[in-house]
């Protein structure tokens, strides 16, 4: 992923309102902003996760028009551990499928199974995996 000089990277929560919003921003705007997508749970049916998960993507894809020169972040924590490990090779998979440029981004203080569920989707996908660590005060 290549970011260019002043890009802006809004945290967006998967829902609905913020998808509508990104949907509706013109394609100048677009490529300024690196948006980091965290996904949520009530958008995942948890007894379809691969279904959900192509669903994830699509919406990814088409509400967004995240294509090959606009970067879209997804981070996957708010998913919980045991959920997340489970749709990051999925949704990655699906992701890549559709065309989005995605890069899968990871905290710094997560357990070694979600670790090794986004290394593996960005070593298969080979999407870029970034490490974000935010400083509050």
């Amino acid at each position: 992923m290549e970011l260019h000089d002043s890009i802006y990277v809004p945290v967006l929560r998967w829902k609905a309102a913020e998808r509508m919003a990104l949907s509706q921003l013109s394609p100048d705007i677009r490529r300024r902003i690196a948006p980091i997508i965290e996904f949520v749970l009530k958008e995942f049916d948890l007894t379809a996760l691969e279904m959900s998960s192509a669903k994830a993507a699509t919406r990814l894809a088409q509400t967004s028009g995240w294509g090959t020169d606009k970067p879209v972040l997804l981070d996957f924590h708010l998913l919980g551990n045991e959920i997340a490990t489970k749709v990051i090779p999925l949704l990655s998979r699906n992701a890549k499928n559709h065309g989005v440029n995605a890069s899968l981004v990871a905290g710094l203080s997560y357990p070694a199974a979600f670790y090794a569920a986004i290394s593996s989707a960005a070593w298969a996908t080979g999407l870029m995996l970034l490490f974000v660590y935010i400083l509050m005060n």
